[in-house]
């Protein structure tokens, strides 16, 4: 069975040849999560990014991206939609930041449907959003979409990124430290969306994050990087068991944290 998403040989570099990333391999099927994981400065946003299509100006990437059967590396978004049809969503770090504070939800919502599907209408838009957020558990839709984002909290504007997938159904969803910002009980709330969009849509996710305890009970799979270079590569306990100093690390701060949840961290 072919991989949707087939990661080869994944290099980046920058324009003076500092390597950023070496030799990331993984895939990835319909329906599945991995999680990339690791501390701050590990490669694993700028890996996301190069996976997606958005490298930063000045690096270049090497190797080999297959999605859904089509060659994408260095093909941005855009294209990879116009000329294969791929729709992706790539969430990005801290929700508080990630809209516009002088458009309301709705308006920002409505801009960004019109611009992948240009011919449905604002109130076709409206429609479509609010059953999305109603699916997202918001009591009052109709409201949350009438409210500016210094209106609601982190946990509430990451569900509103997250409706961006029930109404554009993606085929890739990369999420960038999608509960970095948040408190313990709206973490779990978004990764429980997070399962229920998987299961939903069929649609394939990468988590980036460096808290396994919080990416846990989406995960199907788990890359753990240092310094641009996979350390392990497996299911979350598979990881977090696995022989290598960073792994025992990484266990020992989640045992005394004690994080109790339904994520199975043997």
């Amino acid at each position: 069975m072919t991989s949707f998403l087939s990661v080869k040989d994944l290099s980046i570099q920058t324009i003076s040849q500092k390597i950023l990333v070496e030799n990331i391999s993984f895939d990835l099927n319909k329906g599945e999560t991995l999680a990339i994981i690791g501390q701050s400065g590990g490669g694993k946003t700028v890996t996301a990014s190069a996976i997606f299509g958005l490298l930063p100006p000045g690096l270049k990437a090497c190797g080999s991206v297959q999605l859904g059967g089509y060659e994408v590396l260095n093909v941005t978004p855009g294209v990879r939609l116009r000329k294969y049809k791929l729709e992706q969503l790539f969430l990005v770090q801290q929700s508080m930041t990630a809209f516009d504070p002088l458009s309301t939800i709705g308006q920002q919502i409505i801009e960004t449907l019109r611009s992948h599907k240009k011919n449905w209408s604002v109130k076709q838009c409206l429609e479509i959003a609010e059953d999305a957020l109603t699916r997202l558990h918001f009591s009052d839709p109709k409201s949350v979409l009438k409210k500016y984002p210094c209106e609601l909290s982190g946990g509430m504007l990451q569900r509103c990124m997250l409706s961006f997938a029930l109404c554009l159904k993606p085929s890739l969803i990369i999420a960038d430290e999608p509960t970095s910002a948040l408190d313990i009980v709206s973490s779990r709330k978004v990764i429980d969306q997070f399962i229920e969009i998987k299961e939903e849509l069929q649609t394939a996710i990468i988590l980036v994050t460096h808290d396994l305890r919080a990416a846990a009970p989406a995960s199907d799979k788990c890359l753990l990087m240092k310094a641009g270079r996979e350390i392990a590569f497996g299911t979350p306990n598979e990881v977090l068991n696995a022989e290598n100093d960073y792994s025992k690390l990484m266990k020992r701060a989640v045992d005394k944290l004690r994080y109790k949840d339904h994520a199975a961290l043997s």
